[in-house]
């Protein structure tokens, strides 16, 4: 009953694919990283250090197709936020990953699959780079973000190292 679904997980899978289909370069040298790396094994835990695109090609298709497109909060109290907008106390607000990963105010050329600013020393501050860490949050941020956000990771690195060997 009811209407099938898909899974966060298989919608940035896709999107990857997509993606990299999209862009032939990165995904040779994707492909190379990983057949070098792995030698034809299933990538794990122990070699996601030695993989930097592959975390870079997810943590970019991330940003640029959020697992959670948005998601709401309760204010708690009243507030004004940036460019003197008033919320109300107990009033619903939405925040849209999908908008705020395409602000221009966070990323240079947001609009373009660039996997390079997730690369050590690329341009996110979760790297080191010059862009604040919290302007990627695919899964929200704080103490209310998704609980499966790490194993979505895990499992989007896993399923796309194996097929890009193949």
């Amino acid at each position: 009953p009811g209407t099938p679904t898909m899974s966060p997980t298989a919608s940035t899978i896709a999107s990857a694919l997509t993606l990299l289909a999209l862009h032939p370069d990165i995904q040779a040298d994707l492909r190379q990283e990983c057949t070098q790396v792995l030698e034809g094994a299933t990538p794990d835990s122990t070699t996601f250090e030695d993989l930097p695109l592959l975390n870079a090609v997810v943590y970019e298709t991330l940003r640029l197709y959020p697992a959670a497109p948005f998601f709401a909060r309760r204010s708690k109290d009243a507030d004004v936020l940036e460019g003197g907008y008033r919320v109300e106390a107990d009033s619903v607000m939405f925040m849209s990953p999908f908008i705020w990963h395409r602000s221009s105010k966070y990323w240079t050329h947001p609009e373009r699959f660039n996997p390079s600013r997730f690369m050590p020393g690329g341009e996110w501050g979760g790297v080191g780079g010059s862009t604040s860490r919290n302007a990627w949050m695919p899964f929200g941020a704080g103490h209310r973000s998704c609980i499966g956000g790490q194993l979505a990771l895990l499992e989007a690195k896993v399923a796309i190292g194996t097929l890009i060997q193949s």
